[in-house]
């Protein structure tokens, strides 16, 4: 967190100085570095999920999520590769601290990334074009928001208001029904 809040007021720092996008701007040591990192993802994220996201800024060549190697699942971080390094920068620049999925993720320049092996000695990628099921990521994306919004807590709490006050008419007119007696006949006659 340190660091996303670090990252944050450099950025600041240099749009009051009018020095973002220059020479003197401190992303102009990874000029020629198009690799990202980004940390703190939920878990649940995959490859195709981190593509579609951060592809808002510029092309992504290249996602390696980090997974543990017994259980294959996400540890929560993992490199971009962009076409170009602008889109990196771009890429922290936009959504360094951002929150996704209830988490707030850290982006940053990953210069000293080494791009992982397989057992062939080929570098292991996800391809240069990978292939995405857009709609489905949207679909998920889309539900996550309703699912967030204010207004769905609030028709969340008045439906269960609702249900509750059901649940304790049912309730009443169970006690003070009789057995034996006319369903209803107690709350009537209760008035």
């Amino acid at each position: 967190m340190q660091t996303t809040r670090m990252v944050t007021k450099v950025n600041e720092e240099e749009l009051e100085l009018g020095i973002a996008g220059t020479a003197q701007s401190w992303h102009e040591q990874y000029v020629n570095c198009p690799y990202v990192f980004v940390g703190n993802l939920p878990f649940h994220v995959d490859e195709e999920q981190v593509a579609v996201i951060f592809e808002q800024v510029g092309v992504v060549n290249m996602v390696d999520l980090v997974r543990d190697k017994d259980t294959r699942k996400s540890r929560g971080f993992c490199y971009l590769q962009f076409a170009n390094s602008k889109s990196a920068i771009l890429a922290i620049d936009n959504f360094n601290g951002c929150e996704l999925f209830g988490r707030r993720i850290r982006v940053d320049h990953a210069s000293n990334y080494k791009r992982p092996e397989n057992a062939n000695n080929e570098v292991a990628e996800t391809g240069t074009q990978p292939v995405l099921d857009v709609s489905r990521v949207q679909r998920e994306v889309e539900h996550h928001i309703r699912a967030t919004s204010p207004e769905r807590h609030e028709e969340d709490a008045a439906r269960e208001n609702r249900i509750r006050q059901r649940m304790e008419r049912r309730k009443r007119r169970r006690g003070l029904e009789e057995p034996g007696s006319t369903p209803g006949q107690g709350l009537l006659d209760s008035r």
